[in-house]
Formats: C-alpha cells, sequence, structure tokens
C-alpha cells in the first residue's frame, strides 16, 4: 500500500530500461484490486501513476533538449534492427527467413524463449493473480513488437512471473 514509493520505483525502472513501462498496468490493477475494483475508493494516492508516464515524456524531452530528437530512442534501436511494428510480423519473418541454427544465427532459439514467456503468460491465467497474469501479457505483447526476438532470453531474466510459474510447475511434477 505505499504506491508513491511503487510508482516512483517503476519510474525510475522506465528510465533505465524501456521495458519499466510496461510495470504501469500490472500496478495499476493491483491498485485497483486491493480497492475492490470500486473507483470510488480509489484516493489521493492514485495520482501517483502519473509518474511512470510523466517519466518516459520527461526523457523524451531531454532527448529532444540534448540531440535535438525526442525519437531518438528509437532511432538507435534501428542499429540493432528493431523497430516498432505489429507483433505478428517477427513471426512471419522467422518462419518464411529464418537460417538454421548456429553460433551466428540464433532467432530459433530466442523465439522458443518467447515462446516460454507466452506459455506462461497463458498458465498465469489460472495459477497466479491478475496484475502478474497482466505483466507476462504485457511484457508478450511489448517484446513481440519489436520486430526481432534477439535478447528475448535476456528480458526474460527481469519478467519475474516467469518464474513464479515455472515454480507453480516445479511443485506439481516431480521431474
Amino acid at each position: 500500500n505505499h504506491w508513491l514509493t511503487a510508482c516512483t520505483l517503476a519510474a525510475l525502472a522506465t528510465l533505465t530500461r524501456s521495458q519499466g513501462t510496461i510495470l504501469l498496468l500490472p500496478l495499476l490493477i493491483e491498485y485497483l484490486a486491493q480497492r475492490n475494483f470500486r473507483l470510488q475508493q480509489v484516493s489521493w494516492n492514485g495520482i501517483a501513476f502519473a509518474l511512470i508516464p510523466a517519466a518516459l515524456f520527461t526523457f523524451a524531452a531531454f532527448l529532444k533538449v540534448k540531440f535535438g530528437s525526442w525519437s531518438i530512442m528509437f532511432d538507435l534501436q534501428n542499429a540493432w534492427g528493431r523497430r516498432l511494428m505489429w507483433p505478428w510480423y517477427p513471426v512471419a519473418w522467422l518462419v518464411r527467413h529464418a537460417p538454421p541454427l548456429s553460433p551466428e544465427h540464433h532467432d530459433k532459439l530466442d523465439f522458443s524463449f518467447f515462446l516460454l514467456l507466452a506459455g506462461a503468460a497463458i498458465f498465469a491465467m489460472r495459477q497466479l493473480r491478475l496484475s502478474y497474469t497482466v505483466y507476462l501479457g504485457t511484457a508478450v505483447l511489448f517484446f513481440s513488437c519489436w520486430g526481432m526476438y534477439v535478447s528475448i532470453p535476456r528480458f526474460d531474466l527481469v519478467t519475474f512471473p516467469l518464474f513464479a510459474v515455472l515454480g507453480s510447475i516445479g511443485t506439481r511434477h516431480r521431474v
């Protein structure tokens, strides 16, 4: 129930990593769940959620002042072949163009980590809190919209509900 602290930390996460932005919706759901999803019970501390997009917009303003373009954060992603697109485009590219698995080409391995995250999001619908499920689903959508699956294994590591799902599965099966 320390929403100012939680939203401040989420805003700082947004400033350090792009995936910090996906914390807004799960945090908001958790906040509303504590209030039984009744808007009448929302209090002044709900304003703290504005810190998360404010951090992103402040960073964009800083980039505009310092480098002359707020979109430089997207332009730099192009150097790694990333750009925002519809989430099904990377899957279509992978099916049509991905080379065989090798030390230089690990697109299919990266995609398997994406599938792990997507599977966890589906499993979480029955096993985890709504906010954790939404966090996983939002992560799946966010990561799939960048045009490629490179770094998905690394992104999975910071998506903590994934480990709650794996732990839940692990407690049910001896293997």
